[in-house]
């Protein structure tokens, strides 16, 4: 199996990589989303936003999401396990009614039409080792490590510090992109040794 570079690079702006920050890890019990960083492995799109304003932020998200369709491949660090269900939690409680049903439930429908979804944290580790942190894949394959921890941007949000957060985040979404090319570059040169 050959691995054709060209083609790979004619879908980067079908990729999109994710990264989201909460005031805590129960979204059901009142931990709120506080940032959304997104970009495409072309750089056509990005969007960057921390604000105070949950129900701003989710509709923000929302109304960017829109341009993408379920032919896009979300990649992201450990998102299966909590950056798509807590997004989807945080908008079935729609607490303050910032959008209406339709729109609530559009979105959530949008979060989960992605069909293809590449987890750093468990599909690299191909389900042998269980799940790796994003950190030690980093280090693993020589990319700039995370730059703070999530107990940092709650510390931050609480502070008020949101630039910081979102400076944050979005190295996480460049760390999580340099990761997944890296893994790309690899699993590239194996498929044509073979």
């Amino acid at each position: 199996m050959s691995y054709d570079k060209t083609a790979q690079n004619s879908f980067k702006s079908h990729i999109l990589v994710l990264d989201i920050e909460t005031t805590g890890l129960n979204a059901w019990y009142g931990d709120k989303v506080t940032c959304i960083c997104a970009k495409t492995l072309d750089n056509s799109q990005s969007f960057r936003a921390c604000v105070e304003d949950e129900p701003k932020l989710l509709y923000s998200f929302g109304s960017w999401l829109k341009q993408f369709d379920e032919t896009t491949l979300l990649v992201h660090a450990n998102g299966k396990e909590f950056d798509i269900p807590f997004l989807c939690a945080r908008l079935s409680l729609n607490e303050n009614g910032f959008l209406s049903n339709s729109e609530n439930l559009n979105f959530i429908k949008k979060l989960l039409s992605f069909r293809k979804y590449f987890d750093l944290c468990t599909d690299i580790a191909f389900g042998e080792w269980g799940k790796i942190s994003l950190n030690k894949l980093a280090k693993i394959y020589n990319v700039p490590q995370k730059i703070a921890k999530g107990t940092d941007a709650i510390r931050w949000f609480a502070q008020k510090e949101f630039k910081l957060i979102e400076d944050y985040c979005w190295s996480d979404v460049l760390t999580t992109e340099a990761v997944y090319l890296k893994f790309l570059e690899i699993r590239g040169a194996n498929d044509e040794k073979n």
